[in-house]
């Protein structure tokens, strides 16, 4: 009876030794660095092992932004191109061509500054 007593204590030690040595395996998976870490006032410095993830260096720009509208506008022969308005749907641009006032309409959802409308109205001075 005493040597079950002693075979079950040994047995519960074994496993809970091998526990004990799993545990900081397990904490440490879900860390992305190993080592150790100085903080300073001017940053931090880091000592060891560094698993790095791989970042995304192209960031996917969906927008169009103004500064490419005026671009792509003075491209097209738009001179003294700057920005009217940004809203929801386009980015307007307006400036000057042939000598008449012309206003366009970028789409603000297209990668490349797609052009989705252009004003040459009387009103405007274009009189096409």
């Amino acid at each position: 009876m005493f040597t079950k007593f002693i075979k079950g204590g040994l047995a519960s030690a074994i496993v809970g030794i091998g526990l004990i040595a799993a545990a900081p395996q397990v904490a440490s998976a879900g860390q992305v660095q190993a080592g150790i870490t100085i903080y300073g006032t001017h940053g931090a410095v880091h000592i060891g092992n560094v698993k790095h993830r791989h970042k995304n260096k192209h960031v996917h720009r969906s927008l169009c932004r103004p500064g490419e509208a005026v671009y792509k506008a003075e491209r097209r022969g738009v001179r003294h191109a700057r920005v009217d308005r940004v809203g929801k749907r386009y980015v307007v641009v307006k400036g000057n061509k042939r000598g008449h006032r012309v206003k366009i309409g970028f789409e603000r959802h297209s990668r490349h500054c797609d052009i989705a409308w252009i004003d040459r109205s009387r009103r405007h001075g274009y009189g096409y």
